[in-house]
């Protein structure tokens, strides 16, 4: 467990929680909803947020394990399940409807910090290129 970058984690869970609040927002204002609106995003929007949640905690995770000793993999889920954390304290007391989607959302955000870890792991196992002559 020493090995795991606990603060870092939290950091980077709070950010890319952040980050993905902001661009939410933008995507309402562009809409010319509130920023707390529930009105339904576009089709096109909605994707957008979707891998905006994949690809930000993704790289979040990949912050976090890059100078992770071991686990890399175990330290870029912990930034995932730190951003559904984050959410879930933000939304504590709101009704929030649980479907399908909230868990996908939430499944996306661990899947991402996962394949940030990955990506860690194999970077630190890759070999130095060969100086070209």
């Amino acid at each position: 467990m020493r090995k795991i970058r606990w603060g870092w984690i939290l950091v980077a869970g709070i950010l890319a929680e952040a980050v993905a609040v902001a661009f939410l927002v933008g995507l309402r204002w562009m809409h010319g909803y509130a920023a707390a609106s529930a009105a339904p995003l576009s089709a096109v929007a909605a994707v957008a947020f979707e891998v905006e949640l994949f690809v930000g905690t993704a790289v979040a995770g990949w912050w976090v394990a890059r100078k992770a000793t071991a686990s890399p993999v175990l330290n870029g889920a912990l930034v995932g399940v730190t951003t559904v954390l984050v959410y879930e304290i933000l939304a504590f007391g709101q009704p929030v409807p649980h479907g399908w989607s909230y868990f996908f959302l939430h499944g996306l955000k661990v899947a991402g910090g996962v394949t940030g870890g990955c990506i860690a792991a194999w970077r630190a196992r890759a070999p130095a290129s060969a100086p070209v002559s």
